[in-house]
């Protein structure tokens, strides 16, 4: 199994211990129940660059992991202030310095941040933001 492919499975798990609701891999939810929060984890592919000296120095992967929280509209219980709470806790479990390993891949969390939040159709989405790093066998 590729590195990059172990990170992302270390960041899935990490987001999958640290959830309150349901945590979706997959694209925008479609047809889904209106009165229930989600989560969506989606990574995008950063950049492979040469860590070490030599042909069997180390890589460093680079990453995003974007977390989506989608809230519903339609239930005063849900909310702006209650999303964003959660959008903190998630910040606190992906905080700089924080260490995840799996299958001998160790992933160091560079940042996490609240960005823009989104209005669609009848969901308040709140996305947050993870860079990572990870040094891997070339």
């Amino acid at each position: 199994m590729e590195a990059q492919h172990k990170a992302e499975i270390a960041l899935n798990m990490q987001l999958d211990t640290n959830a309150e609701h349901i945590v979706l891999y997959t694209n925008t939810p479609q047809g889904l129940d209106p009165n229930q929060i989600y989560l969506q984890g989606r990574h995008l592919a950063g950049t492979k660059t040469q860590a070490g000296l030599g042909d069997d120095g180390q890589n460093r992967l680079n990453g995003l992991f974007r977390i989506f929280l989608w809230y519903p509209k339609n239930d005063r219980s849900f909310g702006q202030y209650e999303a964003h709470l959660e959008a903190g806790d998630l910040i606190n479990a992906f905080k700089r310095g924080t260490y995840l390993t799996y299958d001998g891949v160790v992933v160091r969390c560079e940042s996490a941040q609240r960005t823009t939040d989104i209005d669609i159709d009848s969901w308040y989405v709140v996305p947050v933001e993870v860079t990572w790093f990870a040094y891997a066998e070339n």
